[in-house]
């Protein structure tokens, strides 16, 4: 009786790491489904819109244009140097050389090569957000799932992956510098070399879109929280080789433009492109404020300069997943709180260290617009990984009424391929328009 007893329990254990194993294939076998079908759909936005439809692409190509021509950094004010002239350097030197290989088959050809050399990060940025959401709540992978969903299909991310800029590398950098910050903090040994080694990751982040400054206060936070007042030597080298790989840029603009970020040239040479400050203050203003960055999380409609409009009932749909998703996120957020502070575990210390950065960039974003000019939203795109959390929570609350795994993934996923079909539509209808003619004549 015992002998079958035992037989039946190894069985039984047989049977459920069988299962175990079938979901971890599932798992693997959606992530890498989503991960095609988010390249693909790049791809079809890279090679099918227009080029100079996206507001920002001319500015960048001309960027592009100008390190593969003369093989330097632009100055503001120089021939053929656009407003975007006052960028760090590190997407261009990466996106010149393959502007110029392909440069012998013609402009246009060129044009697209260096499109669809951005939409090689998509798979990248598919893969590193279902790695981060993994570790934000690994004991659940419906949670994983929906978050990477939300970052591989939602269509303002592909369309400005698939268009010529430097935000998609950024946020990719922003993700690689969480996950290295992530296995840095597993221990307190080489607290001297670990601190050199993300200031460098984080230097290039900020070298490619200035907008990742919210590193610099996030990563010693982080460190803090892990390690207390045994952070000092991570935190004293990371702010050393901080200032060591980027003190040069800032010091140049310093230098040539009288400020750290070079905004004063944009005046000063009558780079006319960025609107006035926004006024807070007035309540119809916070109003609309709110909802383009709320909108702009989930349409380019911004991004493509309004040449198209976010319906009614889309408005609605984004306002119901958006609160649903903080409704479900408070819960676990609270949860972690509490236990990173009872038990000082360092995996409750991550979401913390990811909501960090959210906060202090959407400060600095919201002190921007109020004092220096009102920028378009995704400048906070290097920490959009939080609002995905958002999101991916929302869901995994309204699951618990239904316990459907596959149904609310497919009415993300479906919800968010309509809205790619929807954008793409209004694209190759949009007519031909004069930021289109962004090629010299032949």
């Amino acid at each position: 009786m015992t002998n079958d007893l035992q037989t039946h329990i190894k069985q039984s254990e047989v049977t459920a790491s069988a299962a175990t194993a079938v979901k971890e294939f599932d798992s693997r076998l959606y992530v890498a489904i989503l991960t095609i079908a988010a390249t693909l759909m790049a791809l079809a936005y890279a090679v099918l819109v227009r080029p100079g439809s996206a507001g920002d692409e001319p500015a960048h190509y001309a960027n592009v244009v100008f390190y593969a021509q003369h093989k330097c950094l632009p100055v503001l004010g120089q021939p053929d140097v656009s407003y975007e002239g006052q960028m760090g350097p590190v997407y261009y030197a990466l996106s010149a050389p393959v502007f110029a290989a392909f440069l012998n088959q013609g402009l246009r050809t060129a044009f697209f090569a260096t499109r669809i050399f951005d939409v090689l990060l998509v798979p990248i940025t598919v893969l590193l957000s279902y790695r981060i959401a993994l570790l934000c709540k690994p004991d659940d992978k419906f949670f994983a799932l929906a978050t990477t969903t939300f970052m591989a299909l939602n269509p303002c991310l592909l369309t400005i992956a698939a268009s010529i800029q430097n935000d998609t590398l950024t946020l990719v950098l922003a993700l690689v510098t969480s996950l290295a910050c992530y296995k840095c903090m597993q221990d307190d040994r080489d607290l001297v070399r670990k601190g050199a080694f993300i200031g460098v990751l984080a230097s290039a982040t900020i070298l490619t879109k200035a907008s990742a400054v919210f590193l610099v206060v996030a990563v010693p936070f982080y460190a803090l929280l892990c390690w207390r007042w045994r952070s000092t030597k991570f935190i004293a080298a990371f702010g050393l080789s901080l200032a060591a790989c980027t003190g040069w840029w800032f010091y140049r603009n310093i230098t040539l433009y009288g400020d750290l970020t070079a905004q004063a040239a944009l005046t000063k040479f009558n780079y006319n492109n960025n609107p006035p400050p926004f006024d807070f203050t007035v309540w119809s203003n916070f109003r609309y404020w709110i909802w383009s960055v709320e909108a702009y999380y989930w349409l380019p409609i911004q991004y493509y300069r309004d040449i198209f409009h976010t319906p009614l009932w889309l408005r609605g749909v984004v306002g119901l997943l958006t609160a649903t998703g903080l409704i479900g996120a408070f819960p676990v957020v609270s949860k972690y709180v509490k236990t990173a502070i009872q038990q000082k575990r360092l995996t409750d210390f991550f979401p913390l260290f990811l909501a960090a950065q959210y906060a202090v960039c959407m400060a600095v974003y919201i002190y921007s617009c109020a004092r220096i000019t009102n920028f378009a939203a995704r400048v906070t795109f290097p920490t959009i990984i939080v609002y995905a959390a958002i999101i991916g929570s929302g869901c995994f609350l309204a699951r618990r009424i239904r316990k459907s795994d596959s149904l609310f993934l497919g009415l993300l996923t479906s919800g968010l391929i309509a809205g790619n079909v929807y954008v793409l539509w209004q694209l190759l209808i949009m007519p031909y328009l004069e930021f289109h003619n962004i090629f010299p004549p032949a």
